[in-house]
């Protein structure tokens, strides 16, 4: 594993195939099941050139009980693109926080631009870059 100045490992390598379970146990061994947080996101995602992303959950669900929110708690997105026995991770992102929400939905298109939609009302755009996601203010001047 390689490490950055983020919270998920830069990169893995594994002895076999990376699967979502394997993955989520080298980077992030607390990993968060979406449903019982109560957000939608996949476990794999495709881009356009048929790569394979594996998303993995992990932090501390700030919605711990009906109505309230913990603003010291944030649950993390990171999404990962695999090629055999080896990940990079190319995003990064919150998947539910006090101020965004929680995650209602993450789309990937046939362009490569991911939306993530949020309870609270925003949407976070981000295009493709060729090896990672970078945040776009569409429709923004």
């Amino acid at each position: 594993m390689g490490y950055g100045v983020l919270h998920y490992p830069d990169w893995v390598e594994a002895d076999e195939p990376l699967t979502p379970d394997l993955l989520e146990v080298l980077v992030a061994p607390n990993t968060v099941n979406a449903a019982s947080a109560g957000v939608n996101v996949p476990e794999t995602l495709m881009l356009p050139n048929g790569k394979t992303l594996l998303v993995v959950l992990s932090g501390d669900n700030p919605y711990t009980s009906a109505g309230t929110c913990d603003s010291d708690k944030e649950l993390r997105l990171g999404l990962y693109l695999v090629k055999g026995k080896t990940a990079q991770r190319v995003l990064e992102w919150p998947a539910a926080t006090c101020a965004l929400g929680r995650a209602t939905s993450v789309v990937l298109d046939e362009e490569g631009a991911l939306s993530i939609g949020y309870s609270n009302g925003p949407t976070i755009n981000f295009a493709w870059s060729g090896d990672h996601f970078e945040r776009t203010e569409l429709g923004k001047r």
